[in-house]
């Protein structure tokens, strides 16, 4: 009796194709991997970070210099005044911390308010809004951008060579 499962003498065997479609689908999922990693480590190697040498910072400052402060009015001017600490008004005793810059629109206005004198008038100025504001009026965004514009407002009537464009609080903290 002859076994089934053995073929006859001259008979080949079948190919099984659903194994040899997985072979050759698997070595082609694994060319394309490869060929992915090799160009993504082909585009990184020697690749450093740019360094910041002494020498390209000597050049910078070499231009700066040449340029004698030319484009320099460009720059946003900002005097970052010193942290205020005020009581507000109100009945539950508060007080409120602010930390404020003050962006001015030139040159000359960025020197006028590092004078000693406006320097005391503005923080005066300040002093008398934040004062007579209550928590109730600075809890809300509104009320905080309103302050803004109030404290914008008051500084440029103190100066005389320029004006506020604009006032950033870095703290601002009611206790």
């Amino acid at each position: 009796m002859a076994d089934k499962s053995q073929a006859p003498a001259g008979e080949k065997k079948p190919l099984n194709l659903k194994l040899i479609g997985g072979i050759v689908f698997s070595v082609l999922n694994f060319g394309v991997l490869g060929a992915g990693v090799f160009y993504t480590f082909k585009s990184t190697i020697g690749w450093t970070t740019p360094a910041l040498t002494e020498k390209i910072l000597v050049e910078r400052a070499e231009k700066l210099r040449e340029s004698n402060l030319e484009g320099l009015e460009a720059w946003p001017w900002l005097y970052k005044m010193e942290p205020l600490v005020v009581n507000l008004e109100g009945a539950p005793q508060r007080t409120i911390k602010l930390d404020i810059s003050l962006e001015l629109t030139d040159r000359e206005g960025f020197e006028e308010i590092m004078s000693q004198e406006t320097q005391v008038r503005v923080r005066d100025q300040l002093v008398k809004i934040l004062g007579d504001k209550s928590f109730s009026e600075l809890e809300s965004i509104q009320g905080k951008l309103g302050l803004k514009n109030e404290i914008s407002e008051s500084v440029n009537t103190l100066l005389v060579q320029s004006s506020v464009k604009g006032d950033y609080f870095s703290e601002f903290s009611v206790q």
